[in-house]
Parts: structure tokens; C-alpha cells; sequence
């Protein structure tokens, strides 16, 4: 049996000044600093996976087990086909970052409106890059001990975890897309402290949540305004003009609890300061879209 994948092209893109911050690190397989790359779906025909990979004839024995051996962690982040679609009504608002693009959508859409309706807004995003592929259990043993040591520094963040993809070059030219076990998490942060201070407690953490210095870079930017926080809420969510760029994960019991989002500290609130139950948040911001509903029985 033959074994297709239709490939994709990336074309890495600038979408916004984030790269111009990308600090000293650089990447030389395709990927971009900020993470960010725009699909661009283009009609190929459905290429042979390369298997076994020595087809390819000027790859070495090391590029052919590293490549190999990345194919098969696909399994522990991805999943490429959708199983269900979801739409967002006025009944049942089901959300799902892992069904299908339509359920992704709805969920992105759902933290978006429950990020402008919060009486506390980001004043600075950090985003925290992974150069290193880390196997699903080490991504989420990081990734508590990096939540913990933010909690002791009084961090008050919303969190947001992406997932990157590699690219192959194939001979002929065309490339060959495949997820790699790269990810990065962006901090919308509210705080008084200083750039500078922020990040020493996001580099300090990220060293005592077991990473090394080359394993990992801290991007920085404030946001000013109401204006560059709506802008970068929609970026990290991969939602409205970014959501071409937004990659599914597996179901949670496939992952186990390495989640999309995740608020560190008492992000939501209410406007007297108290913490916020974001389903009754959400439940008014949905009766405002149905104002004429009658109301159920």
C-alpha cells in the first residue's frame, strides 16, 4: 500500500513587528522566530511519503533518522483530519480546540470575547519559543514547572500554547510540510514592571522549569493601547485574519493535559476585582447577540 500526503507551501510572511524582536536566535529550517507562517493552500498533487526516506537520494544517514524519527512524534501533537464540525448558535455553544477547524474557530472565537469583556487588560505580551523538540511528556513537565514559577513571581497572565510545523525540501523544489514537537506560549501579561523585569522573571523561570539557555528564547512587546491588545489577543488566539495559520491538537485523553490556554493568577475578573466565572461571563455575552430569544422553558 502507498502511502500519500498532500503537500503545502509555506511562505513565511511578516504579519507583525514581533520579528523585529526576536532577539539573537535564528532558526535554519524554515521556521520563523515569532512562529508565524501563513498557510498558503496550494493544489499539488498528492505527493509519496517518503518511506523509506533514502528515495530522496542526497539525504545522509543522520538527516534520514532525525527526519524519521520527527515523523513519528507527529503522532503526540497532530491530528490532520477533522472527525466533526461544530457551529456556534444560540442553543449550544460546544467549543473545541481539537474536533475541527470549525470547533477551533469557535473556541478562539469564545476566548476572544470573554478576553474583551475582562475588566483586567494586558499591557505586555512575552512569548516564550521552544528551539528544542520535547516529546509530550517533557512539554507538559516544562510546562507546569514554568506555570509554578510564574505564580511565585505574582505573574498575572492569560496563556496561549502553539504548535509549530518543520519543512522538508523535497528535490524537485516543492516542499514537504510536516509538525514537529516545537512549541512556543505567548503571555498576554498584566503587570507594572518594567520590560527589563519581566524579563529576568520569564528567563529565571524558563531555567528553573529545566530548560537551558540555547533551548528556549523570551520575545517581548508592549501593548499600548486597546487597539495592539485586541490586535495581539486575535494573533495568539489564531483568530479572524490569523486563522488560516491555526493547527489542531489531539484530543486531551491522546495529549493528556497539555491545554490550549490557561490563565496564571486571577486573570478574569469583575469590575469590583473579584474573580470572574468566565461560563456566566460568557452566558451574557451571548444573550447580548440574541437579545429578541425568547427565553427557554
Amino acid at each position: 500500500m502507498t502511502l500519500t500526503q498532500t503537500t503545502r507551501k509555506y511562505k513565511p510572511v511578516d504579519i507583525d513587528e514581533l520579528t523585529t524582536n526576536a532577539g539573537q536566535h535564528g532558526h535554519s529550517d524554515g521556521y520563523h522566530a515569532s512562529g508565524k507562517q501563513e498557510i498558503q493552500d496550494i493544489s499539488l498533487p498528492s505527493l509519496p511519503l517518503p518511506m523509506p526516506m533514502p528515495m530522496l537520494g542526497t539525504v545522509s544517514n543522520t538527516g534520514i533518522n532525525h527526519c524519521t524519527s520527527t515523523v513519528q512524534k507527529v503522532e503526540q501533537l497532530y491530528q490532520s483530519t477533522p472527525r466533526r464540525s461544530n457551529s456556534l448558535n444560540s442553543v449550544s455553544h460546544r467549543r473545541s480546540w481539537t474536533d475541527s477547524r470549525k470547533t477551533y474557530d469557535n473556541a478562539a472565537r469564545r476566548e476572544y470575547e470573554l478576553l474583551l469583556a475582562n475588566h483586567r487588560q494586558a499591557n505586555h505580551l512575552i512569548s516564550v519559543n521552544y528551539f528544542r523538540e520535547f516529546n509530550t511528556q517533557e512539554i507538559r513537565t516544562r510546562w507546569l514547572k514554568l506555570k509554578d514559577q510564574l505564580l511565585e513571581q505574582d505573574i498575572i497572565a492569560f496563556a496561549v500554547v502553539e504548535i509549530t510545523t518543520g519543512i522538508h525540501v523535497l528535490p524537485d523544489g516543492r516542499h514537504w510540510h510536516y509538525p514537529i514537537n516545537r512549541i512556543h506560549y505567548h503571555f498576554l501579561v498584566y503587570s507594572d514592571l518594567s520590560e527589563r523585569q519581566l524579563r529576568d522573571i520569564f528567563n529565571r523561570a524558563c531555567l528553573d522549569a529545566g530548560l537551558v539557555g540555547n533551548e528556549f528564547g523570551i520575545i517581548y512587546e508592549a501593548l499600548p493601547d486597546r487597539a495592539a491588545f485586541e490586535h495581539k489577543s486575535k494573533y495568539i488566539l489564531k483568530f479572524g485574519n490569523f486563522a488560516n495559520q491555526a493547527i489542531l491538537f489531539r484530543p486531551r485523553n491522546e495529549i493528556g493535559k497539555l491545554d490550549k490556554i490557561c490563565s496564571i493568577g486571577r486573570w478574569f475578573v469583575n469590575i469590583d476585582g473579584t474573580k470572574a466565572n468566565k461560563d456566566e461571563v460568557w452566558k451574557s455575552i451571548v444573550a447580548g447577540w440574541y437579545p429578541n430569544k425568547p427565553a427557554a422553558e
